[in-house]
Order: C-alpha cells, then structure tokens, then sequence
C-alpha cells in the first residue's frame, strides 16, 4: 500500500508543471563549466546512496525513493509541487529513521565502549597485583635458593668436620689401646720389680724398652740392667732410687 502511494507521489512529480520564479526571464540558459560540480547533485547523490542502504523500508522502495530523490531535492522548495513536498517529507522521515539507528548503534557502540574501558582497567589493575606478587615470589626464590647454598656449605663444613673428629676419634681410641697396653706393661714391670729376687734379662730389656717409649731418663736406663740384675737385697739407696 504505501510502495502503491509512492509510485502516485512519483507519476504526479514527474507530470506537474514546474513552476517559474519571479524575475526569469527567458533566453538560453548558461551552461556551467564542464569542470565544476554541482553541489546539489553531490548532496542528492549522498542521499541517494543513503536511501540504497537503509533497511528500514522494503527494497522496492528504497529504489523508488532513491530515484526521485535527484528530481524531488533538485528542485527548489518554492518550486516544488505537493507531491514532490510529500516525496520530500518522506524521504526525511526515512533518513531520520536511518540516524536514530545510527545514533542508537553509535550509543550502544559507545556503552561496549566504555564496558571495555571499565574491564581493561580491571584487568590492568590485576596484571599490576600479579606482576607485584610475581616480584615478590621472584625475591623469595632467590633468597631461598641463596639459603639453600649456604645451608649446603655449612652441611659440607659440618661433614668436613664430623670427618675429621671421627678421625681423630680412631686415632685417639688407637691412642688409648697404646696408652692401655703400655699401662698394663708397666704394671707387670712394677711387680716384677717389687719382688725379692732378681729381674732377668728379658724382663730387662722390657723395662728399658718401655722407658724409652714413655720417654725416661736415658741415663737412668743405662744403668738400669745392673740394678735390676742385683736382688733387692743387695741394693743400695742409688740403685733403689733408680
């Protein structure tokens, strides 16, 4: 129905008379430069190709109101007929229609605009606290990692160490069996001295053996065999003391 008007509003813009200003007179009409352009033919043209890409109305129309555009525009609006105004108010009504979409889009497109904007700051203030907390934890492993290097020097001195006193410990119960050993000697030494008879050879050269090892007098152990092969008897203070 409304195609069915507008091919009315068309057919009687096509068939009405044009009217004249005041002050025209008549005569060849001057043609403009082929260079210059015409700038109501630009504007139409803009509006035809608005027109083209409107979806508001059907595609028959568009093309109808697309076409008449030039015819209806061109034309100043003192000189236009009825129909052509009509054509004119309805070709605005579509255009206007056409703007509040875009105005609606450009609105929404400016509303995910600013929700974007909203979430990307969310997200950089938490790149900030992850980045921060990324540091933090960076610190930590290399104070930890330079901890565990110092633990495992001390564990290496500690080792060093254990190994050293456990060697001195073998050494020492050596020691003690030496020291052990000797003490045991010089006891039997003792009794065999403190008897009433006559220390024999072998026993002797224990004897002086063993001074030497715990390291007496050597001038004591010189004469030591010639006291030791007297009985005790026969000792003199000297030979005791010795």
């Amino acid at each position: 129905r409304e195609a069915s008007k507008v091919h009315r509003v068309i057919a009687a813009a096509a068939m009405a008379p044009m009217k004249r200003p005041a002050g025209h007179q008549s005569g060849p009409v001057q043609k403009k430069p082929a260079s210059a352009k015409d700038p109501v033919k630009a504007s139409c043209a803009m509006v035809e190709a608005a027109l083209a890409g409107c979806g508001k109305v059907p595609a028959s129309v568009q093309h109808m109101l697309a076409g008449s555009a030039a015819s209806c525009l061109g034309i100043m609006k003192q000189e236009r007929h009825q129909y052509q105004e009509d054509m004119v108010r309805m070709i605005g009504e579509v255009l206007q229609s056409v703007a509040e979409d875009k105005q609606s889009a450009v609105g929404a497109a400016r509303s995910q605009m600013n929700e974007a904007e909203s979430k990307k700051a969310a997200l950089d203030a938490t790149v900030l606290q992850e980045e921060t907390e990324l540091a933090r934890l960076q610190e930590l492993n290399s104070n930890c990692k330079q901890e565990l290097t110092d633990a495992n020097t001390a564990l290496q001195e500690a080792v060093t160490a254990l190994k050293a006193a456990e060697e001195k410990r073998v050494a020492g119960n050596e020691n003690f069996v030496v020291v052990e050993h000797r003490l045991a000697k010089l006891k039997a030494v003792r009794m065999a001295v403190k008897q009433d008879e006559a220390v024999d050879a072998p026993t002797v050269k224990e004897i002086q053996s063993l001074g030497k090892t715990l390291k007496f007098e050597p001038a004591m152990l010189e004469v030591l065999p010639t006291i030791l092969a007297k009985s005790p008897s026969d000792r003199g203070s000297f030979d005791n003391l010795a």
